[in-house]
């Protein structure tokens, strides 16, 4: 009967809606920063509403304060999507009977060899607070992803191809991580 009466009490009361209203604010609060630092690196990338609908797509990052935990996520996404892409790239290799076209896509898988590689790296450099090296492997993921464009260009077929919307998602994280690690360079 005594601890009924400590939880009935209004002090127990009023504490309990002091820490659930103090608990409720940090939340929002911190949903708050985290929205502003989205925005704030989106507002920095060539395309902010593709950047907007990629950040906010990640539950950990929704109440995160850390540039890190955002670079990571970008990362991740950016390594998956290089690896798909590479795989449908040799995929449409073995598949096309032009061989304009195929030394197009061969061009492709080489380029998005070296991209995959870079961004296994870009990892470790997060890590490591080597943040010009991840500046300069996303630039370097970009410019493959670009050369693949090019090649594929040159081939009106090839222009029509799911490999160019693959390409522009991935400049288009590039440009997130750019983003990122800028704010983090400034930090530093």
């Amino acid at each position: 009967m005594g601890s009924a009466r400590i939880i009935s009490s209004p002090l127990s009361c009023f504490m309990l809606l002091l820490l659930s209203i103090n608990f409720s604010s940090s939340a929002i609060l911190e949903r708050t920063g985290s929205d502003r630092m989205v925005k704030d690196i989106c507002s920095k990338t060539q395309d902010p509403v593709f950047c907007m609908q990629v950040l906010a797509y990640d539950p950990p990052t929704k109440g995160a304060a850390l540039l890190r935990s955002l670079a990571l996520f970008s990362l991740d996404l950016a390594q998956a999507g290089a690896s798909e892409a590479r795989i449908a790239i040799d995929a449409r290799i073995n598949s096309t009977g032009d061989p304009q076209l195929r030394e197009a896509f061969i061009e492709c898988s080489a380029a998005y060899g070296a991209a995959v590689s870079a961004l296994r790296d870009a990892d470790k450099l997060l890590v490591s607070g080597d943040y010009v090296s991840l500046r300069t492997r996303a630039s370097g993921v970009a410019a493959q992803v670009e050369q693949c464009q090019t090649s594929l260009k040159l081939k009106q077929e090839a222009r029509q191809d799911p490999i160019g919307v693959k390409n522009n998602d991935l400049k288009r994280i590039c440009s997130i991580i750019l983003a990122i690690s800028n704010l983090l360079l400034a930090l530093n």
